[in-house]
């Protein structure tokens, strides 16, 4: 059982580092400053009715990992603590302006972001997340700011 849980993993490990888009074409423009390895270190969302409920998920122990390509395709790798497996996720994004539009393979809808490149410091913000701040309660609005660190 132990050899097989390896074995996800490493093939979740080579996704993440093989990206899902081509790495070695043509850069677009509004990409550039995209491309390549990101790690999140923060993941906080914090509720739109309530701005002292908040949870910075890294902070707990989550981590992601993301690899964008020259082309905007996107793989992101979420591990959470105690799960032995990690979750990847694949899709497209788009740039336009200071936003970014993350669209997923499989999974949640789009999501729109806007965001700063700071040196090798990546910071995006929305308004349009959800998220349940009470166990047993409701999703209810709040926006998310997630912070990535290139690799």
């Amino acid at each position: 059982m132990t050899a097989v849980r390896l074995r996800l993993l490493v093939g979740c490990v080579v996704c993440l580092v093989a990206g899902c888009g081509d790495n070695t074409g043509p850069v677009d423009e509004a990409l550039r400053e995209l491309v390549g390895a990101w790690r999140v270190s923060k993941f906080e969302y914090t509720s739109q009715a309530d701005s002292l409920k908040s949870i910075n998920l890294a902070a707990l122990g989550v981590s992601m990992n993301l690899t964008i390509s020259n082309d905007g395709g996107w793989t992101l790798l979420t591990m959470q603590p105690g799960i032995v497996l990690g979750q990847v996720s694949t899709g497209m994004l788009s740039v336009q302006g200071d936003s970014i539009d993350f669209r997923w393979d499989a999974g949640p809808g789009p999501w729109m972001f806007g965001y700063d490149v700071s040196g090798d410091i990546l910071t995006m913000i929305t308004r349009e997340a959800e998220y349940t701040f009470d166990q047993g309660g409701q999703p209810e609005p709040a926006d998310l700011e997630i912070v990535m660190a290139r690799l």
